[in-house]
């Protein structure tokens, strides 16, 4: 559900029988590089635009993967209430080796005093790579698997420059 429209509909084109279109059209749209693309409303998926043309799509009714206190927001904001948690709060403790604001709720903002900074046509920030790289080695000198440990962000920059810092900390990355 994240490929753009024009990638989605080659398949059509080239006279595929049947279409399946898996994913979630309620959360991350596709990612649109192009100004002009945006500007002539490329940025909403096929899977998007069929379902607000009419096409019902077939929800997800339980989930399993998120603690409850970090599923309520989507859960509310993108699903309307029709999205159940399979699990309880005693099914995803919140790990040691981070101070947590609440253990009942693994949720934390941290506040990072860095700048972004442009690298080539994407961003990165030290401060806040170095932050993420003392909490995952609090979680991993813990106990936490690292298997179980995963760290996300949508700029190809930064992701580049948190496995600079990470294997210097000798912290094992995908990569």
């Amino acid at each position: 559900s994240q490929a753009t429209e024009p990638s989605s509909i080659i398949p059509v084109c080239k006279g595929c029988r049947q279409l399946v279109l898996l994913g979630d059209h309620c959360q991350l749209p596709p990612t649109v590089s192009s100004d002009l693309a945006t500007r002539e409303g490329m940025t909403l998926s096929l899977f998007e635009r069929l379902a607000r043309a009419g096409v019902k799509p077939t929800l997800l009714q339980v989930q399993y993967r998120m603690h409850p206190a970090i599923s309520s927001f989507p859960r509310g904001h993108f699903y309307s209430g029709q999205l159940e948690d399979g699990i309880d709060d005693s099914a995803r403790p919140a790990p040691d080796g981070f101070a947590w604001p609440d253990r009942r709720r693994p949720v934390a903002v941290v506040p990072v005093a860095g700048r972004e900074r442009a690298e080539g046509t994407s961003w990165e920030n030290e401060e806040e790579a170095r932050s993420v790289v003392q909490v995952v080695q609090g979680l991993l000198k813990a106990g936490l698997d690292a298997a179980q440990t995963g760290v996300v962000t949508p700029y190809g920059a930064q992701v580049r420059l948190l496995r600079r810092l990470l294997q210097r900390a000798n912290v094992k990355t995908g990569r």
